[in-house]
This record gives structure tokens, C-alpha cells and sequence, in this order.
């Protein structure tokens, strides 16, 4: 590879490794769980955030790999059983790359934003925080950490699980949509079904814990996305 195609390369690798590690940082609890847990709290249970650590090193695993291959191809060539199926388009800078590694690190950078202003009182458990907090990012919106969580995921997802990505070095020319489908099914459905209810356990606590106050937040802000919704 000439000097000219390696800086992109590493730039290409640099950008997917910093998602990585957005990711990894997504699934890790800023603070440890507080006794006074509540019980209506659709995603504190174990299994599924065992679940959700098990995909994301998944999902981080594939990156690495992927990152490896756009900096070292003649060697990820040797090591892949079925090379021919890949799609090199896939292992470079694209309109559709810059646009999906854009949305991951966003929405990484947003949840960390979320740990950082809500300091102590996020916990991945749901339990009764010590004030309401209506500053910075939460002055716009009530939920910007889900939002980033599901900006993190879909965006790092749509990079490593694409037909004629790394997956085929072990699907061969059998077709590997499926796979790819599955994955997404897999990673994306708990999330849709998750995560509403999560929403709705939180805001349920926050009414009993804040009432009118919350109240009042709640009508002057959105939920997920400023002015939108």
C-alpha cells in the first residue's frame, strides 16, 4: 500500500477505533447501582444487560477485525477463507462510510455527555436521583442518553454488519444477507422494545419523586429530539 492509500487507511481505522471504544464505553456503568433500586425497570435486569455486554463485544470484536483488514488487506486476504467475497468498497472512505461512522461517534459523544452531566444520579439500574436535573443538554431534552445509545449501536452496526463485509470471509459465496439480517434483528429488536418502556418506568419515577416540577419540565422540553419530539 503506497503512502497516498495508507493515510486514509489510518484514518479510516482511527475513526472505527474511536467507535469502538464509544461503544464499549456505552455498555459500562459510569456509577454503581445504589440499593434503593425500583422495581418497575424494564432494562436493569440481569440477563438482559449480560445480553447487551455479550453484543457489544460482538460487535466490537467484527470493528477490530474490520480496522485491521483496511489497514493490513494483503494479510486479511491470507487469513480470510473466502477473500472474493468481500466487497472492498466496504473497507474505505465513502459517502455512506463518513455518514455511518459520523452517527455512531455523535451519538457515542452524546451518551458520554449524558454520564457527564448527570454525574452521580446515572445508574444503568433505575433508582431515585437527587435532583432533577434541567441543565445543559437536559435543558433541551429528557433523554439524550437513549438517544445516543441507539445513534452508537445502529450507526457502529450498519459499518461492520453489511452483505460483502468481514462476515463473508466465513460465509463464503453462500449468501450472507441473512446472517447480516439476522444480526440486526438480533441487536436492534430488544432496543425497540427495551427501550420504550425504559423511557416510561423513568418518567413514572420522576413524576413520583419530582411532581410538578418534573411536570412543568416535561411539557417545556422534548423526550428525544429537541423541537421534534
Amino acid at each position: 500500500m503506497s503512502n497516498a492509500g495508507f493515510i486514509p487507511s489510518l484514518l479510516f481505522t482511527c475513526a472505527l477505533s474511536q467507535a469502538s471504544y464509544l461503544l464499549k464505553r456505552s455498555f459500562e456503568r459510569p456509577n454503581p447501582d445504589p440499593n434503593d433500586t425500583q422495581k418497575e425497570d424494564s432494562m436493569g435486569k440481569a440477563v438482559l444487560i449480560l445480553y447487551g455486554r455479550c453484543m457489544s463485544l460482538l460487535l466490537i470484536s467484527i470493528g477490530v477485525a474490520h480496522g485491521l483488514y483496511v489497514l493490513f488487506p494483503s494479510t486479511g486476504q491470507a487469513i480470510c477463507p473466502s477473500a472474493s467475497s468481500l466487497n472492498p468498497a466496504l473497507f474505505s472512505w465513502s459517502l455512506q462510510a463518513t455518514i455511518i461512522l459520523s452517527v455512531s461517534l455523535f451519538g457515542g459523544y452524546l451518551r458520554l455527555l449524558a454520564y457527564h452531566q448527570l454525574r452521580e444520579n446515572f445508574t444503568f439500574k433505575l433508582s431515585r436521583p437527587s435532583q432533577l436535573v434541567k441543565s445543559g443538554i437536559y435543558a433541551y431534552v429528557q433523554h439524550p442518553s437513549y438517544i445516543g445509545f441507539l445513534a452508537v449501536i445502529c450507526g457502529y452496526s450498519a459499518l461492520v454488519l453489511r452483505v460483502g463485509g468481514l462476515l463473508s470471509c466465513w460465509t463464503g459465496h453462500i449468501p450472507v444477507s441473512g446472517v447480516v439480517y439476522g444480526g440486526w434483528t438480533l441487536i436492534v429488536a430488544p432496543l425497540l422494545v427495551c427501550l420504550p418502556a425504559r423511557i416510561l418506568d423513568e418518567e413514572r419515577m420522576l413524576r413520583r419523586c419530582f411532581g410538578k416540577e418534573w411536570e412543568e419540565y416535561n411539557r417545556s422540553t422534548a423526550r428525544l429530539v429537541p423541537w421534534v419530539f
